[in-house]
């Protein structure tokens, strides 16, 4: 009567071995799940999603502000090279400090160095000494015979320049162009004395532009263009 015992501790045996298995691709499947997963969370954090780049690239792009909530959540340790070797972590704190104390932190107006640039949709109040919020048009000499008109001020009343200028160049048949000045601001050059036609025109183009707005400067005096 030993043969049947055998018999049965031979299956037992090979249950076992077959529930070892079984146990040990169990275990496989888990590992493979879990490889997944760590391989997923790692992907995820490689890029960041505002600038598609690596963490370590972000401070170097001019989109770097608006990553940063992304960087605190995923990289609060990254160190900034830009900003001073300061972590995410600090530059944030920073950042919440300056926005507290009213200086909104707009990534548009910072430039890579981290200095600020004049966002262009501001307007800015200094544009030359007289020029708040009015258009002035001077006719300048630049030889004896050779005048050219110049028209301030139209950036404050939301005139795109560069059109602008297409336009009164094509009005007028000759050439304009965009300058800066030198107290800040653009100024539209347009080549001719056409200082007394020019008025009536950029009413007519220019709808946001108020006629008591407008000025004439003559021998450095300034007067109405409309009286």
């Amino acid at each position: 009567g030993m043969k049947p015992l055998s018999i049965s501790d031979s299956t037992n045996k090979e249950n076992t071995r077959d529930g070892d298995t079984d146990d040990e691709e169990d275990e496989d499947d888990e590992h493979d799940e879990h490889d997944d997963e760590t391989n997923h969370l790692f992907r995820k954090v490689v890029y960041c999603p505002v600038d598609g780049m690596p963490p370590e690239y972000s401070e170097y792009l001019t989109t770097f502000e608006e990553c940063v909530p992304w960087l605190l959540q995923h990289r609060p340790d990254l160190v900034l090279t830009t900003k001073g070797g300061v972590t995410v972590q600090e530059y944030g704190a920073k950042l919440e400090n300056k926005e507290e104390e009213g200086e909104p932190a707009s990534s548009k107006n910072k430039s890579r160095g981290g200095a600020a640039r004049p966002n262009k949709n501001i307007k800015s109040k200094k544009k030359g000494k007289d020029q708040d919020g009015m258009v002035t048009i001077e006719r300048v000499s630049r030889s004896k015979r050779k005048f050219i008109t110049v028209v301030a001020g139209l950036d404050m009343f939301d005139v795109k320049l560069k059109e602008a200028a297409k336009k009164l160049g094509k009005r007028f048949a000759c050439s304009a162009s965009v300058n800066k000045l030198p107290g800040g601001g653009q100024s539209i050059d347009i080549q001719g004395d056409i200082t007394y036609d020019l008025p009536d025109i950029l009413i007519e183009y220019f709808p946001s532009i108020e006629k008591d707005k407008i000025y004439l400067i003559e021998d450095g005096k300034k007067s109405k263009a409309f009286d």
